[in-house]
């Protein structure tokens, strides 16, 4: 009787360790191993080629040139508060900022919410909104008819919002079943699947005035067990998102059929949000990296909780600092004041002073700069707007000089420096 206990027993115990051992191997397992691709993230790629295509995330590098600054600017300065029927009322009214995506879109924007509930200056009449929904590809949600779609109408309503309040939309998307990993194909089919997505929310959202557009996060450490995560979300494809978004934008600059936006629009306003790819553990320029055990959870595709504060708070800084969002982020009484503290009190640095063969002209929003002599003469003017400006003054004669530090939203700044 004991040895047919024993045997139950331990035949109990090998039942129970396989049946782990099934469940284990069934869930998806990250792949730690890819700590690194070697590629460049297109904001660092600024002035150089990935495959002959130039990067940086605008045309001429980082920094809105000046009719994607001017377009900007005119676009945010509509944003009011608007009632459910999408009339502006300044007493009851709502901007809703509203996240479109899937599931990491979801949580990233979560994270991003709680930064600003602690933001003291953030605009009141300010709504963000998450309409996300996991498993919700860009091949299901650019058809009008999907259910992502009626289930946004219809949580916006539950909260007592509505679709035409929305004049704010952060965008994320993937086409989770496309296995093209080809450059540029893959990007520019891509672009197609955004610009009919584009078009249906300008369709669902008629209000929206700016759509912002974010890259995806890394994806070198997602399991590539087949069948366990679409063949869309895997790397490279997480890299080309970003460029598929410069394309956008480029696009509708040069006022494209089915990319413009003013006039009979046919597309919304796009800009670019924040990026979240960074090469795994090869810091970013501003410093963004991944870790593999601490960042993303076990598919190496969704970001555990560090992850999801690290992409949020990168999300919550790009609005706290951009050019533009001050128009429609910030208190409407303290604009002015935040305007000004972005350049004046953001302490333009200029190095070396005194200088000798170049200076620096380091700015913390994007700004145009120019450099008069002491008779008031003007000899160098930079039109770009840069967070950073180099002059040469190899043949400039010794004497002090004034700079002249001028922001998108009219904010000027003055400075000088010393030629020995």
């Amino acid at each position: 009787m004991k040895s047919i206990t024993l045997n139950f027993f331990l035949k109990s115990i090998l039942t129970f360790v396989f049946s782990c051992f099934l469940i284990v191997s069934g869930y998806p397992q990250k792949n730690c191993n890819n700590h690194t691709t070697g590629l460049i993230p297109i904001g660092d790629l600024s002035g150089k080629q990935y495959r002959g295509f130039t990067g940086g995330k605008y045309t001429n590098g980082n920094s809105r040139g000046s009719i994607q600054l001017g377009r900007a600017i005119i676009q945010a300065q509509k944003i009011k508060a608007l009632d459910t029927s999408g009339i502006e009322n300044a007493k009851t009214g709502k901007i809703v900022f509203a996240a479109v995506g899937a599931s990491n879109p979801a949580t990233e924007f979560n994270s991003f919410k709680t930064f600003c509930d602690t933001f003291r200056v953030i605009n009141p009449k300010l709504k963000l909104f998450n309409t996300c929904i996991g498993g919700t590809g860009i091949q299901k949600m650019n058809e009008s008819t999907d259910n992502y779609w009626i289930q946004a109408s219809k949580k916006l309503q539950d909260s007592g919002l509505s679709v035409k309040q929305v004049q704010v939309v952060w965008l994320e998307q993937e086409h989770t079943q496309n296995a093209d990993t080809s450059f540029p194909g893959a990007p520019l089919g891509l672009l197609g699947d955004y610009q009919k997505l584009l078009s249906v929310i300008l369709q669902k959202f008629p209000n929206v005035k700016i759509v912002y557009l974010n890259q995806r996060a890394y994806a070198g450490y997602l399991d590539v067990t087949p069948g366990v995560i679409g063949k869309g979300l895997h790397f490279p494809r997480d890299y080309y998102n970003g460029w598929t978004i410069k394309w956008l934008i480029e696009k509708q600059l040069n006022n494209e059929i089915g990319f413009r936006f003013s006039g009979t629009p046919e597309i919304p306003f796009i800009d670019w949000a924040s990026s979240f790819w960074a090469d795994g553990k090869n810091l970013r320029g501003d410093g963004l990296f991944y870790d593999c055990a601490t960042d993303f959870g076990g598919d190496g595709l969704h970001l555990s909780a560090l992850g999801e504060k690290k992409a949020g708070n990168n999300l919550f800084n790009y609005y706290k600092t951009d050019t533009i969002s001050k128009y429609w982020f910030y208190q409407p009484q303290k604009i002015n004041l935040s305007s000004r503290a972005f350049l004046m009190q953001g302490n333009v640095t200029v190095y070396p002073n005194p200088a000798k063969n170049f200076i620096n002209i380091n700015s913390p929003v994007e700004s145009q700069v120019k450099v008069f002599n002491a008779m008031g003469q003007v000899l160098f003017f930079e039109s770009r707007y840069l967070h950073l400006h180099q002059v040469s003054i190899l043949n400039w004669t010794s004497g002090v000089y004034f700079i002249q530090v001028l922001s998108g939203e009219g904010q000027f700044y003055f400075t000088k420096f010393r030629i020995n």
